[in-house]
C-alpha cells in the first residue's frame, strides 16, 4: 500500500520531462497520454529523437489505433490503407504521433524535435486546437545533411500554436523560404511581427545565407535580445554563407534591445576575413553587453572603432592566422581606451591559447601576457582558454 501511495505521488513528476530515444518510445508515450489525460497535463518538456519506426511488439487497443489513424485522415483528407498505424509509412507515422502529442500536452513549455534524413517531414495544425500558451522554447534539429537538412517552414504549424514563444533554436543545415513570415500571418511590413515575444534566436551549425536570415528576421518582433549564429564551414553550397559583415546590419532594428551576440564561422585557416565594413555598425548597438566572434575578424585593427561602450564581455574565438600577432593591436587599443575611462562596464575578456611557433614568437607571447596582466590589475578578468572555441575551460592569467 505504501509503495502504491508513493507511486501516485511521484508519477506526475516523472512526466515533467520526456525524451524519446528509441524507435517506439514516442508511440507508447502518446498511447499513455491518450489513456491518462491527467499525466498529459503534467508534461512540461519533450525532446524527440529519431523515433520514426513504430512497430509495437504487443497488441494495441483499437481505441488508440483509431485516434492515431483519425489524426492521419483528418489532415490528409483520406483514409490510411489499413486500420492500424503500422500501415502508414515511417515518416507519416512520426508526423501523426508528433502532431497528436502536441494536442495532448496543454502545459508544454519546451519542445525539441530532432529529424532524420528526410526534409519532407511536416507537423500538422488545426485552428480548432487550443494554443500552447505555455510553450516558451522551440528547438528543431536538422540532419546536418548538407544545407537541405531542415526547412524552417516545417515548423510553422507549431509556431502558430505558440503565441508566447520566447526562444527559437535551429540546429543543422536548413533553409528559410521567402514566405516564412507570411505563413505566420505577416502579409505586409505594416503587419505586426508574428514572433512578437521572441527574445532569443539560435542558429547553430547552419548553412544560412544572408537571404535566409532576412526571411527569419521579418517574422521577429521588437524584443529580440540574444542572437547566436554558428556557421558550419563544411557545408558546400554555391550561395554565399552568412558573414558577420552581413549579420550585424541585418540586426540593426534591434540595436536598442540586443544584449548578446555570438557569430562564429568555424574557419581557422590563414585567410583573414575582410568583414569589417559591416562591423562598424556594432557601435550602434547601445544595449550590447556580450560579443563573441572569430579572432581573425579583427586583423590587426583598432577594435575600439567597432565596440559599443556598453560591452561587458568580449570573446575572441579560435587562433588567428598569425597567432597572437593578429590580435595584439586590437587588444592594445582596447586597453588604452579602457585606461582612458572608456568601456567602464567591461568585466571579462577571453581569447584562445595559441602555441608558440614561427608566428607566435616569444615576444608576441610576452606582449599578450603583459596585456592580460594590465587588464587583471584593473579588475577585468582576462582568460586565455585551453582550446579553440572552449568557452567553459581556461584560466585567468
Amino acid at each position: 500500500m505504501a509503495c502504491k501511495a508513493l507511486h501516485r505521488i511521484a508519477e506526475p513528476f516523472l512526466y515533467h520531462y520526456f525524451y524519446a530515444s528509441r524507435d517506439d518510445d514516442l508511440y507508447y508515450f502518446v498511447r499513455t497520454l491518450l489513456q491518462r489525460p491527467d499525466l498529459a497535463s503534467e508534461c512540461l518538456e519533450v525532446e524527440i529523437g529519431h523515433a520514426q519506426r513504430v512497430p509495437p511488439k504487443t497488441p494495441v487497443p483499437l481505441a488508440i489505433e483509431g485516434a492515431l489513424c483519425d489524426q492521419y485522415s483528418q489532415h490528409l483528407g483520406n483514409n490510411p490503407s489499413t486500420e492500424t498505424l503500422a500501415g502508414l509509412g515511417d515518416v507519416v507515422q512520426q508526423e501523426v504521433l508528433v502532431s497528436l502529442l502536441l494536442q495532448l500536452v496543454p502545459r508544454l513549455q519546451r519542445f525539441h524535435l530532432r529529424l532524420r534524413a528526410s526534409n519532407t517531414f511536416h507537423l500538422w495544425s488545426d485552428p480548432s486546437h487550443a494554443p500552447l500558451v505555455s510553450l516558451k522554447a522551440l528547438a528543431f534539429s536538422g540532419t546536418g545533411h548538407h544545407w537541405t537538412g531542415f526547412v524552417l517552414d516545417q515548423a510553422v504549424p507549431t509556431i502558430l500554436r505558440a503565441p508566447n514563444l520566447e526562444a527559437l533554436h535551429c540546429y543543422g543545415g536548413f533553409m528559410v523560404p521567402d514566405g516564412f513570415s507570411r505563413w505566420l500571418g505577416r502579409e505586409t511590413p505594416e503587419d505586426p511581427a508574428p514572433l512578437s515575444n521572441l527574445t532569443e534566436l539560435r542558429l547553430i551549425d547552419t548553412g544560412l545565407t544572408p537571404k535566409f536570415l532576412r526571411n527569419i528576421l521579418r517574422a521577429v518582433g521588437p524584443k529580440l535580445c540574444k542572437v547566436r549564429i554558428r556557421i558550419n564551414p563544411n557545408i558546400k553550397i554555391e550561395r554565399p554563407l552568412l558573414q558577420i559583415d552581413t549579420v550585424i546590419p541585418a540586426l540593426l532594428p534591434w540595436s536598442d534591445t540586443l544584449r548578446e551576440l555570438s557569430f562564429t564561422d568555424g574557419c581557422q585557416g590563414f585567410e583573414v576575413h575582410p568583414y569589417l565594413l559591416g562591423v562598424r555598425f556594432l557601435r550602434s548597438f547601445r544595449a550590447l553587453q556580450s560579443l563573441e566572434a572569430n579572432a581573425n575578424f579583427w586583423d590587426s585593427d583598432d577594435i575600439t572603432m567597432y565596440l559599443p561602450a556598453s560591452l561587458r564581455r568580449l570573446r575572441l574565438v579560435g587562433q588567428p592566422p598569425l597567432g597572437y600577432h593578429d590580435i595584439i593591436t586590437a587588444l592594445l587599443g582596447l586597453r588604452e581606451a579602457f585606461a582612458a575611462g572608456q568601456y567602464g562596464e567591461l568585466e571579462r575578456i577571453e581569447i584562445d591559447c595559441c602555441p608558440e611557433d614561427k608566428y607566435n614568437t616569444k615576444d608576441k607571447v610576452e606582449a599578450i601576457m603583459d596585456i592580460a596582466t594590465s587588464f587583471l590589475s584593473a579588475g577585468v578578468y582576462f582568460a586565455i582558454l585551453d582550446g579553440p572555441g572552449d568557452s567553459m575551460t581556461g584560466k585567468g592569467v
